[in-house]
């Protein structure tokens, strides 16, 4: 079994990048890493899917959601996600941490629980 965990942090207030400034990687190992950025877009569109289909589903049961292409449903709702975090976010900077791991990772974790 193979996953991806991601989570961000907003660093209110302390450090400030420049707007134009690329990821910087903090740290790195085998199935994990963090990034300090300005743009955390790149790094949080499988999350960013994942709630718009969940806002999708809702709006869907209770009758909200207008007849549409479900792909352009879900590319305008990632994009009003985004434009929120964005909005929220402002000129902060932003943690991003990754864990990852494949299958040969997988006995290992399971035994160190």
């Amino acid at each position: 079994m193979r996953y991806k965990y991601i989570a961000a942090w907003v660093l209110v207030g302390v450090i400030s990048l420049q707007e134009d400034s690329q990821p910087i990687e903090l740290g790195n190992s085998k199935s994990a890493r963090f990034l300090l950025t300005r743009d955390p877009d790149a790094f949080l569109d499988r999350v960013d899917e994942g709630s718009a289909i969940r806002q999708l589903i809702l709006k869907g049961l209770f009758g909200q959601q207008g007849a549409g292409e479900f792909q352009t449903a879900l590319a305008t709702t990632s994009e009003v996600i985004k434009a929120e975090r964005n909005q929220k976010i402002g000129e902060q900077a932003v943690l991003v941490f990754e864990a990852y791991n494949g299958p040969q990772n997988l006995d290992s974790v399971l035994r160190h629980r």
